[in-house]
């Protein structure tokens, strides 16, 4: 007999220390490395745009960049989910 369809799912009934209720994981939450830097919500399609960051100097040379880097991928999430719809 084979396999149920539900047996080879992971078992999510178990959380540690980074899981939410069930075991999924908790929702990201921004750092404020990224309010220095002003912004426009250009379109929901374009996204946030950044007017005053360079990507090289400011970003990807500065001390905190792992923190930059990712507040602007969680800003990015809503406006890829608001497309999506």
């Amino acid at each position: 007999m084979s396999p149920g369809l539900l047996s080879d799912l992971p078992d999510r009934t178990q959380g540690d220390n980074n899981s939410g209720e069930h075991g999924f994981p908790k929702p990201l939450h921004l750092s404020g490395a990224l309010e220095k830097f002003s912004y426009e919500d250009t379109t929901p399609v374009i996204g946030r745009e950044f007017l005053n960051a360079n990507i090289v100097d400011d970003l990807l040379n500065a001390d905190n960049t792992d923190e930059l880097l990712r507040d602007l991928a969680i800003t990015s999430k809503p406006h890829l989910a608001a497309t999506a719809h």
